[in-house]
């Protein structure tokens, strides 16, 4: 068993370790914050069933990464809507957004469809894929995505970028 007083200074020396290793392990630093935290949340919860020794950094870790397995495939189960994305831009009279549609209006097909599927990309191994299927390397694939986001707010906001 933990005491609370050991459990506290557990998660004072070891927060940073598991952090770097939820970071390591994932593209998107909120995201592993809240994989640390949940470990943490975790190790509480399970501290009175728990002995000290010098294998609870391992606990740790070995918990980190199955709230980040768990973390990834609830992430990619929900439904991603693309207005999600869409930043909100004022209509001729300042008020509510654009309909979406209108953003890709402004677009050649190609281009709109390579920046849906590039929206819809949660990790670098979805990236990597939709670069090959565009025949592409990963860096031409950003530099196209940034050239597309940047033509978008061009058409968007009617002023030279």
């Amino acid at each position: 068993m933990i005491e609370k007083e050991l459990a506290k200074i557990i998660i004072e020396r070891y927060y940073l370790d598991v952090l770097s290793f939820c970071i390591s392990k994932m593209n998107d630093y909120s995201d592993a914050e809240d994989c640390a935290q949940e470990t943490f949340v975790k190790f509480l919860s399970k501290r009175e069933k728990l002995d000290f020794s010098d294998q609870i950094l391992i606990w740790l870790l070995k918990t980190a990464d199955k709230t980040i397995k768990e973390f990834n495939r609830k992430k990619s189960e929900k439904h991603y809507d693309i207005s999600e994305y869409a930043d909100v831009i004022p209509d001729d009279k300042g008020n509510g957004i654009r309909p979406i549609s209108m953003i890709y209006e402004n677009l050649p097909t190609e281009d709109a469809s390579l920046f849906i599927e590039y929206i819809y990309c949660k990790t670098s191994d979805e990236r990597s894929r939709l670069a090959d299927k565009y025949k592409m390397s990963l860096g031409a694939l950003y530099t196209k995505i940034t050239r597309i986001k940047k033509k978008l707010l061009e058409s968007l906001r009617g002023s030279e970028y």
